[in-house]
């Protein structure tokens, strides 16, 4: 449920805010195809909520033993601003790209192909991403005094029984082998989407609905091929349909918006 919050507020005010920051939000609410678009954003959103209600059955559905295991970190409240604040501010990554036309502007006048200007953006928008991360994850290491794990040796922190995981300590190389992994497959959703938004035109704000919709569909595809949902009621198998067939309509409303899009243009 979180999850869906989180995603919901990140696909909405990505959405918006670039246009906001720009100065085109009133022409994109006036515009056919403008209005298009933002309906299949309200439909993308209605489909994130679907999924919201699909994981929500599934929690609901733990055995007592499970639930058991979770409820001394449940607080309903917390979480629910969690991600709400977890969602705004997440959608200042489309934000950032907005923010970073001057940049990608004097990338291509520089003689990078406009395909690839985004990239230059991306410098400044990770760096910043970096720094907090850096800082946080410093302090907590510090604190916990907890810096020898990165060479191999056992945490300082206990787990939930008393005992010492040294789990990190054995498998280091291969964590670190993890990490790396992570960190570029994360980095090219970034690459590949700031590749996309150079060929979508005047309303290339709209794919941030699209990024945003494609996460929700492919990681619950993924789920399900894992046997994640596994032993659910037929009742969270539909909402799970349900909420993969109206994220996939909204790709299409949106997609079809940017269509109107050049279409209009001609007109005139």
């Amino acid at each position: 449920l979180g999850y869906a919050v989180a995603l919901g507020m990140c696909a909405l005010f990505g959405t918006i805010l670039p246009p906001i920051f720009n100065g085109e939000f009133g022409g994109v609410v006036s515009s056919t195809s403008g209005q298009v678009i933002l309906f299949g954003l309200l439909v993308c959103i209605a489909g994130i909520a679907m999924s919201g209600k699909a994981g929500f059955n599934k929690e609901r559905e733990l055995s007592d033993e499970q639930k058991n295991a979770s409820v001394p970190e449940f607080h309903f409240g917390l979480g629910l601003i969690v991600a709400l604040f977890a969602g705004v501010m997440s959608a200042c990554m489309a934000f950032g790209f907005a923010a970073g036309k001057p940049i990608a502007e004097l990338a291509t006048a520089s003689g990078l192909p406009p395909i690839w200007q985004n990239l230059s953006v991306l410098i400044v928008i990770l760096f910043g991403g970096f720094c907090m991360n850096f800082c946080w994850c410093g302090f907590l290491i510090l604190r916990r005094k907890n810096l020898g794990v990165y060479w191999g040796q056992p945490a300082n922190s206990a787990t939930n029984d008393g005992s010492v995981d040294d789990t990190a300590s054995t498998n280091w190389p291969i964590n670190y082998l993890w990490c790396a992994i992570a960190g570029i497959v994360w980095y090219m959703q970034f690459f590949f989407y700031g590749m996309g938004t150079t060929q979508m035109g005047a309303y290339e704000f709209s794919s941030w609905t699209l990024h945003m919709a494609s996460i929700i569909v492919f990681s619950t595809l993924w789920g399900i091929a894992l046997r994640e949902w596994q032993g659910t009621s037929k009742a969270t198998h539909g909402w799970i349909a349900a909420g993969l067939l109206t994220l996939i309509v909204s790709t299409l409303i949106v997609g079809y918006g940017n269509y109107l899009a050049p279409a209009a243009a001609a007109a005139h």
